[in-house]
């Protein structure tokens, strides 16, 4: 993960000199790596990739999420072929809420501080 520069004038002046414009950045953990994978795989209309995951995380999408896919195959909103798992017309409508049934607890955390 990394973040560009904040400063519009830093920012072009790492590109006029060849640099990425890169302010910071920082190794993800596998499980984080992982989860954003599968975050933005699903916001795009192909979805997920079965055994492009299964070759990358050496686990089997299906069987790791199990029990979210379940529960939102019930509620229409993905939809599993042999190949890909990916969003239906109706799951379109939402991606960002079904993306954050993926984030891991610790991202969830961070992304509700100051909740009741």
């Amino acid at each position: 993960q990394y973040y560009n520069h904040l400063s519009l004038k830093d920012y072009v002046k790492n590109i006029k000199a060849g640099r990425l414009p890169i302010y910071v950045g920082k190794q993800l953990p596998p499980e984080e790596q992982k989860r954003r994978h599968i975050i933005f795989s699903l916001k795009i209309r192909d979805g997920i990739d079965k055994k492009q995951y299964r070759s990358q995380f050496k686990k089997e999408f299906t069987d790791e999420f199990h029990k979210k896919l379940k529960h939102l195959h019930e509620l229409g909103l993905i939809e599993e072929t042999n190949s890909r798992v990916r969003l239906t017309e109706k799951g379109l409508l939402f991606p960002d809420e079904i993306a954050k049934q993926f984030y891991s607890d610790e991202v969830s955390r961070k992304l509700c501080l100051g909740c009741p």
